[in-house]
């Protein structure tokens, strides 16, 4: 072997190792890279496990303050019922007054306009 062949073996085996070293620091980089975007992704998926928790706490809250204030509703419905009925009652005994009024008035040949 020449020593001109054996300089364009060591040259090429140069460029070989050149290329090589590009190629793993390559691959390394894309690791880097692939670890950095898994950690991010675990963060983001932290945060909204997270989030998901405080919404959960937040609807017991709720579902306990509706649970509390649910007789109350109820009561208030009842009352609101008894009202209407009240009201009924009172205009049947208004009806009841002044038709007593009017026939009595009749009966006794007693007039409003004088």
């Amino acid at each position: 072997m020449t020593k001109e062949q054996s300089a364009n073996i060591q040259r090429t085996i140069g460029n070989i190792e050149g290329q090589l070293g590009v190629l793993i620091a390559s691959v390394k980089d894309q690791g880097d890279q692939a670890t950095q975007s898994r950690r991010e992704l675990y963060n983001k998926v932290n945060d909204v496990a997270a989030a998901l928790t405080n919404h959960g706490n937040r609807i017991e809250n709720l579902e306990s303050s509706v649970a509390k204030i649910e007789p109350i509703v109820k009561e208030f419905s009842n009352i609101k019922e008894q009202a209407k009925g009240a009201r009924w009652a009172m205009r049947f005994l208004y009806a009841c007054i002044v038709g007593a009024v009017g026939w009595l008035m009749h009966k006794f040949g007693i007039s409003m306009a004088n």
